[in-house]
């Protein structure tokens, strides 16, 4: 049974990052008899160069899809991070060459160095799921939030 309470935030969300372009945001309340229907999680992330020390405060979209964590090229400028490689990655548009870069990120106090790949496709942070590994967080999906889970050294 639906809730008459549940209302959804839609979002744009460019199809490179590998959805049909339009994804539920938060919503306001339990969908179905309670359980909490969860589209994406957004945090506030400090991403930085741990070379320079230069680091930024960004809204990222927690992508639990997502291998690796991406930043926008603007994002990758600003920072100045050094590319160490090129990856290829499988997206919804196919296969594309990204840039690949090391740099730390922090969520919710936790920090962790982390690859990253840079992109002039999407205009958010995608945080991977490398990355909240490396950070022993994991998506809760009965709250629509992050979690502390264990660090495996398998």
């Amino acid at each position: 049974m639906l809730s008459t309470r549940c209302k959804a935030e839609r979002v744009e969300v460019p199809p490179a990052v590998g959805c049909k372009g339009v994804l539920l945001k938060r919503l306001s309340a339990p969908c179905v008899r309670g359980v909490f229907y969860m589209g994406h999680i957004w945090v506030e992330a400090l991403i930085g160069n741990p070379i320079t020390g230069r680091s930024v405060r960004v809204r990222s979209l927690v992508d639990t899809g997502a291998t690796y964590t991406v930043i926008p090229r603007r994002v990758f400028e600003e920072l100045e991070l050094p590319v160490i490689g090129r990856k290829s990655v499988k997206t919804a548009r196919g296969v594309v060459e990204l840039s690949e870069c090391f740099g730390v990120v922090e969520i919710e106090g936790r920090r962790a160095g982390s690859q990253i790949l840079v992109s002039d496709e999407v205009d958010v942070v995608l945080i991977g799921v490398l990355t909240l590994e490396a950070l022993g967080l994991e998506v809760d999906p009965t709250t629509g939030r992050l979690k502390e889970t264990e660090i495996l050294l398998l």
